[in-house]
């Protein structure tokens, strides 16, 4: 369930990659659309689905002829990646995310929408400009976060918002705890801000 209903030009506009309307399409699927053109995410993914299997013995035989035609090519950059053990694996991946702490926060928060199936994305520049808009304080108690924030979800993506640049806001890491997947609204009574 999406709880942003949005139009395509006003999608378009803010440079998200779907939109919702709520409305269904022509096959009687309610789900989120691509702002590029119009489709229908579900029926995107029958067809993808579809045009899989059916062409399944055409794309095994172009794989067999590439491997065949690029053999040490393939076989040079196995040899180049592929004998990494590991521990030194995990060792590059935990140095990039100390040096890309706020890549770190976008990539992951993308990957929990995507596993529950949400949409849209920030990025580093978006938390930036809203780190900004906030004047660099938290958006509920409104102390300093110069010292670490979380980036937080207006609306919890468990409870369907979405990962957009338009649902999320920077708090203190108390005010993020406390708030965990809390409704907004139910959020604002707590802290006194809604009666």
């Amino acid at each position: 369930m999406f709880l942003h209903l949005i139009d395509r030009k006003t999608a378009k506009l803010y440079g998200l990659k779907f939109y919702f309307t709520g409305n269904p399409c022509s096959k009687g699927h309610i789900c989120a659309r691509r702002s590029q053109c119009g489709g229908c995410f579900d029926c995107g993914k029958h067809h993808s689905a579809e045009s899989h299997a059916k062409n399944k013995e055409k794309r095994n035989a172009q794989s067999r002829e590439y491997h065949s035609k690029n053999r040490d090519k393939i076989l040079s950059r196995m040899a180049r990646y592929g004998n990494l053990t590991r521990e030194v694996r995990n060792e590059k991946a935990s140095l990039w995310r100390k040096e890309n702490p706020k890549k770190r926060v976008a990539y992951e928060a993308k990957r929990r929408s995507l596993k529950i199936g949400s949409f849209g994305s920030f990025t580093v520049e978006d938390v930036d400009r809203i780190m900004s808009l906030q004047k660099n304080k938290c958006a509920n108690c409104q102390c300093c976060v110069l010292g670490g924030y979380h980036v937080d979800h207006v609306n919890p993506l468990s409870k369907g918002g979405s990962n957009g640049p338009e649902n999320i806001q920077i708090l203190c890491p108390n005010c993020n705890q406390r708030k965990h997947a809390k409704d907004p609204i139910q959020w604002a009574k707590e802290n006194g801000k809604l009666l």
